[in-house]
């Protein structure tokens, strides 16, 4: 069942995922992924607080497993619940450093609760262990605007767009505020 729920989630079939992995998890209900995927299926689907409650169960088997915190937080992140989800990306970090999704995560929280230093740290570490990942670049641009330090948020968003655009198109506004208080107002 648990192979099966992986193929339906491939297919992108959420519905069947969901209920293959319930099933997997069902007959062994002593495996912390099982629940870890079920999490992930449900929150895929937009199923958040079925997502929430399969997370707490893999958590409770394996406390360990820093995928799921990174996971939980995301859901919380959606939810605005940002001290919880800070709490979730920061465990992921002590248990797996190189990580680069948990501190990517972990900017956006930041960023949030107003800590933008913390913020453009994490995102400059999410690049160090994946050098060109969109994503990171596009929060460190984000964090190097809210910080006012322009020139070097448009040379972020450079990096991301336009190869990316339909990804980050909110950061063509950001780009362009940079480009305008630079005085670059053709630019912008």
């Amino acid at each position: 069942y648990h192979v099966m729920a992986n193929h339906y989630y491939q297919a992108g079939n959420y519905a069947e995922a969901i209920r293959h992995a319930e099933k997997a998890a069902e007959l062994d209900p002593t495996q912390a992924r099982y629940f870890l995927n079920l999490g992930f299926y449900n929150n895929m689907a937009g199923n958040s607080e079925p997502a929430l409650a399969a997370y707490e169960k893999a958590l409770a088997l394996d406390a360990f497993m820093p995928l799921t915190y990174t996971n939980r937080a995301a859901i919380y992140i959606d939810q605005k619940r940002y001290p919880e989800a800070m709490e979730d990306l920061s465990k992921a970090i002590d248990l797996d450093p190189l990580h680069p999704e948990a501190w990517i995560n972990r900017a956006v929280t930041r960023l949030e609760l107003g800590n933008l230093n913390g913020a453009l740290d994490d995102a400059s570490r999410a690049m160090e262990l994946s050098p060109g990942h969109p994503w990171a670049i596009h929060m460190r641009g984000v964090a190097y605007h809210a910080l006012k330090r322009y020139a070097e948020a448009v040379a972020d968003f450079n990096l991301v767009l336009p190869s990316t655009e339909h990804w980050f198109a909110a950061s063509y506004p950001t780009r362009a505020d940079a480009k305008q208080a630079l005085g670059d107002k053709a630019g912008a």
